[in-house]
């Protein structure tokens, strides 16, 4: 008994790619422009949410939190543990942190498709521990429409890690096709 294997056949619209990988196409001038246009939002989108939430709270306000909002928090565990004044300006602390993160990202050109985005991608995911511990605040005190609000924020900015995986150089110069 003998067993016939099919023959390899060539694939018409991409005939190298089936007998040697895919190949590395150079990126046109559209995708190029595309790219630096996603780059952009992003940065502006994420650095500048949290410049502003941190400037606002360190500077503008002193690290020093609204009467309403330490009484809104210290009547829940928030209150007492950590305190409504020491929650203020943690969360304050971690929106510089992810602020200068996203300026370190881009002062070593972590925006060009050579690079890896290890800043930028540490930035995103500290912004997710600044949105979950809002949400936990919020939440503790029944603030529900700010909750579904920071949920919001807290998947976009997963998705926006994803698409940074996307991107290169951890996918080919062909990533919009």
């Amino acid at each position: 008994m003998s067993t016939t294997l099919p023959l390899p056949t060539r694939d018409p619209v991409a005939p190298n790619l089936a007998a040697h990988g895919p190949e590395e196409v150079a990126a046109g001038p559209f995708e190029k422009l595309a790219y630096l246009f996603t780059l952009v939002g992003l940065y502006v989108m994420v650095g500048g949410l949290m410049f502003y939430g941190f400037w606002s709270k360190a500077v503008d306000g002193g690290f020093d939190i609204a009467p309403g909002l330490a009484k809104q928090f210290d009547a829940t565990f928030i209150g007492t543990v950590p305190g409504a004044t020491t929650a203020w300006v943690l969360i304050t602390l971690l929106e510089g942190l992810v602020f200068l993160l996203i300026a370190a990202s881009l002062l070593t050109g972590e925006f060009r498709p050579s690079r890896r985005k290890p800043l930028l991608l540490t930035g995103l995911a500290a912004a997710l521990l600044v949105f979950g511990l809002l949400s936990f605040g919020q939440n503790a005190t029944a603030q529900h429409e700010s909750v579904a609000s920071l949920y919001g924020y807290f998947g976009a900015t997963v998705v926006l890690m994803l698409f940074v995986r996307t991107l290169p150089p951890y996918s080919s110069n062909r990533w919009l096709g």
